[in-house]
């Protein structure tokens, strides 16, 4: 008997592995609210872990990066998620991790005192090996319910197994509970700041792998959602500050960050595209630079920005087409420094993974900073010329004073006035008797007075461009930041009937960009529970009858459930009743229910009464049957009886009597 009950213990086990269905919060298909839940952050430590282990059901051992049987890992994985890793120090075996938990100042607890958040170490095979973990995530009575990580049919593939929640658990495959010396759980005392939100690249080619980034103070956690033409295509709670998704559809697909903590919660939006090759050319594409005259090795930046443009590609061109410099960069400025003396011509490119802008253009010329050394030799060396050389009127040879110029500063020479020429190199030499006639080369000293115009408005998404244009022609931009205000594509959206389930809300403008409503909505109360009397019963003398439940006929929850009304009293009647006679027994007879037929009180037997006394005739005086022969009495001047014998003279009675009397009448006869 002791081994057939082994081998069912076994079987059901086997059959539990077998059996073993996640509950899996399936993704939403359309938007959701993903407002701030209370309950996500429990004061119990306990509670917490049991949080965050049910914000990851229905994951996969791929989607979470186990690659070996990893139930004790998903539970130390919580721990650090929960900042409990002092309780539940990390371990890869089942029996480590409980050991080291114990050794963290963690106890064996009953199954009956079990409570959320503590650790259930189970053996399936009941081969006496701990061979499982999870966490209790609800007791009742002495039944324990659990949650953890690789579970699902034995022999699957150990990427495809869940994170999913248990049935109770049988008394006979729970080894030992043990509730961890868990330390008390960060309270917040402020809700997080509004979270700040990047993706790694705003165009990217279908099917890449796209990187969202935040971070917000005092965020206990973060809900992240990505939408597609307002449908919400995938949402998780994330205890880090990235989150990775890749999708096959063309589109823009905006992303909301709710950071949150005991005290409330904030939000932070973006947006990415994805596109194949030709799709989404960087547009609204502006290039400047901060001079378009520069000293040698001077630094000059370089502005830029275009919509849908992931980076830019810098080319830095001599007057001769010679590539000087090219680098891409991620920003939106650059600075070069150029080393020679000349004209330059700067190329710039938008880009993104799936499409190129048309390229920019900015001039550049760059000049020497300081006095040439000027000499002149006609004749291969060094002195004075055969003729003196002028150039605006001045002995350039003879003065050392650095030409002059009315609001200008001298730059160069060249040999020509215009400065497309040679420019004059003081260590050159030049033969020949003609005259040099150089020309000296002015930078107007000016001072800059921009003109600040708006050529791109910022939104509650988008940034904007504003332009600073001086009269000289020389220009720069500067990036506006978000307008958290400036709603420029909305919607209105009808009011909405409460129901006794859904609140309702107002008339509102909703904004398609930042996902939000900014005018109206207002959540109005929940309507009232249209309730009416359900699963009423009359109470009957064999069972108790019921109030019913209210229940609502709108929304069909039960209300008020209804209570018990005792059992009617049973109508009695006297059955099977029977006197006692002078030899026969009676009966008191059975007392019956005239309504459900039931005998509630049987009756008992009355015994017989024995014969009355007799009478003058010998008959008992109760039942008339004769009892005794009896003489009677002689009156002092008897009268014959007619009845009498005429043999014997007495009276015979009885059911015999007329035979006795017949044959005494026969000895009457003989006697005579």
């Amino acid at each position: 008997m002791k081994k057939v009950k082994q081998i069912v213990s076994v079987v059901l086990c086997l059959l539990m592995l077998v059996a073993v269905v996640p509950v899996m919060e399936a993704k939403a298909t359309q938007s959701r609210s993903y407002n701030f839940n209370s309950a996500e952050y429990s004061s119990d430590p306990g509670q917490y872990m049991v949080n965050i282990a049910e914000a990851q059901l229905g994951r996969t051992g791929s989607s979470l990066g186990y690659s070996e049987e990893w139930c004790a890992d998903f539970v130390s994985d919580c721990a650090v998620k929960a900042d409990q890793t002092s309780a539940i120090p990390a371990h890869g075996v089942v029996s480590g991790l409980g050991n080291n938990i114990l050794n963290a100042g963690g106890y064996v607890v009953s199954a009956s005192n079990a409570k959320p958040g503590d650790i259930v170490i189970i053996d399936w095979d009941g081969t006496g090996k701990q061979n499982h973990v999870e966490l209790v995530y609800s007791v009742s009575g002495s039944a324990v319910y659990s949650i953890g990580g690789n579970t699902g049919v034995s022999n699957a593939n150990l990427y495809s197994r869940k994170v999913a929640r248990h049935s109770p658990l049988s008394s006979s495959v729970i080894t030992k509970i043990i509730r961890p010396n868990y330390q008390s759980t960060v309270s917040y005392t402020q809700p997080p700041t509004a979270p700040k939100v990047s993706v790694d690249k705003k165009v990217n080619l279908v099917n890449e792998q796209v990187t969202i980034r935040f971070n917000a103070e005092r965020a206990a956690n973060y809900w992240v959602g990505v939408y597609k033409d307002n449908v919400l295509w995938s949402d998780d709670t994330v205890y880090g500050n990235t989150y990775t998704v890749r999708y096959e559809y063309v589109g823009k697909y905006d992303v909301a960050v709710v950071a949150r903590n005991n005290c409330g919660s904030a939000e932070g939006y973006a947006s990415f595209k994805y596109g194949n090759k030709g799709d989404y050319k960087p547009s609204s594409f502006v290039v400047s630079s901060d001079k378009s005259i520069a000293y040698r090795n001077e630094d000059v930046k370089l502005s830029f920005s275009a919509n849908d443009a992931d980076s830019y590609w810098i080319g830095v061109y001599t007057a001769d087409s010679y590539l000087y410099k090219d680098a891409v960069v991620t920003g939106n400025s650059y600075v070069i420094q150029c080393p020679w003396v000349g004209n330059y011509s700067i190329a710039i490119v938008a880009m993104n993974d799936c499409a190129s802008s048309d390229t920019k253009y900015i001039k550049l010329s760059v000049v020497e900073q300081k006095e040439f050394n000027i000499s002149y030799n006609a004749n291969g060396g060094k002195g004075a010329p055969s003729s003196q050389t002028k150039a605006f009127g001045k002995d350039l040879f003879l003065s050392s004073q650095i030409p002059t110029k009315s609001g200008s500063t001298f730059v160069k020479w060249n040999t020509k006035a215009d400065g497309s020429g040679t420019g004059y190199n003081p260590g050159a030499t030049y033969t020949g008797n003609a005259d040099l006639v150089l020309y000296a080369i002015w930078q107007q000293n000016h001072t800059h007075s921009y003109t600040s115009t708006i050529t791109l408005s910022a939104t509650c998404t988008a940034t904007g461009i504003r332009t600073f244009t001086c009269s000289c022609g020389d220009s720069y931009t500067e990036t506006i930041p978000v307008n958290a205000s400036n709603h420029v594509n909305t919607k209105n959206v009808a009011a909405t009937a409460s129901t006794c389930t859904v609140k309702g809300y107002t008339a509102g403008v909703y904004c398609n960009d930042c996902k939000k409503y900014v005018g109206g909505h207002a959540e109005q109360p929940l309507a009232a529970h249209q309730t009416a009397t359900q699963n009423a019963k009359a109470a009957t003398c064999t069972a108790e009858g019921y109030t019913g439940d209210q229940v609502c006929t709108v929304c069909k929850q039960t209300i008020t459930k209804g209570s018990a009304i005792a059992k009617k009293a049973h109508t009695l009647t006297t059955v099977n009743q029977k006197a006692a006679g002078c030899t026969t027994a009676g009966y008191t007879g059975d007392q019956v229910c005239t309504t459900c037929k039931q005998t509630i009180t049987k009756g008992s037997a009355i015994n017989a009464l024995g014969h009355a006394n007799a009478d003058s005739n010998g008959n008992c005086t109760r039942c008339g049957t004769h009892i005794k022969d009896v003489t009677p009495s002689q009156p002092s001047n008897p009268q014959p009886n007619p009845n009498a014998c005429k043999y014997c003279g007495q009276v015979h009675s009885g059911p015999f009597g007329w035979l006795i009397k017949f044959f005494h009448s026969i000895l009457a006869i003989f006697k005579r």
